[in-house]
């Protein structure tokens, strides 16, 4: 239970720090500037930040549950 804990905090890890460090920015011809903020890709961030934090969260349980029961 512990290893399996361990392994979602370092997958929620990595998740959430690659939604992090993503590009949302597509080129644009209109804007003053030559890249644009993209909404689908502003959404897929989102969706892996919050994915990697319920995935970490799940494995600080299983790891704080499993140091629950060796001690008990």
């Amino acid at each position: 239970m512990k290893a399996l804990g361990i392994i979602l905090l370092l997958a929620g890890a990595i998740l959430m720090a690659y939604g992090f460090t993503m590009d949302i920015t597509v080129s644009g011809e209109y804007s003053f500037s030559n890249r644009v903020a993209n909404i689908s890709l502003i959404a897929r961030q989102t969706t892996f930040i919050n994915t990697g934090g319920f995935i970490l969260v799940a494995g600080a349980i299983f790891v704080s549950r499993a140091d629950n029961q060796i001690s008990n």
